[in-house]
């Protein structure tokens, strides 16, 4: 049987290796329709799916993007990634 954090270490292993495909279709099966999208870095916004827009232009505009986890902490019902 798997644990809670041994499925949470297999959904977010899936969330970014969507992100590192630039898979938006998985990225968005991934997400509530009402997502909200933040990037505090850039200070920008969107919902829904003018969130999912966004991302697809986040990857146009940086065609060879890709995140690498530094730490990630996983419990009972938290994920933690930075």
């Amino acid at each position: 049987m798997t644990t809670a954090p041994e499925q949470l270490h297999e959904t977010i292993a899936a969330y970014n290796d969507a992100w590192n495909a630039h898979d938006v279709g998985r990225i968005s099966s991934m997400h509530a329709p009402d997502m909200v999208f933040e990037n505090h870095t850039a200070g920008e916004r969107a919902e829904g799916d003018e969130a999912l827009t966004h991302i697809a232009r986040i990857f146009e505009s940086w065609p060879d993007i890709e995140f690498e986890t530094r730490r990630l902490y996983v419990r009972e019902d938290l994920v933690v990634q930075e």
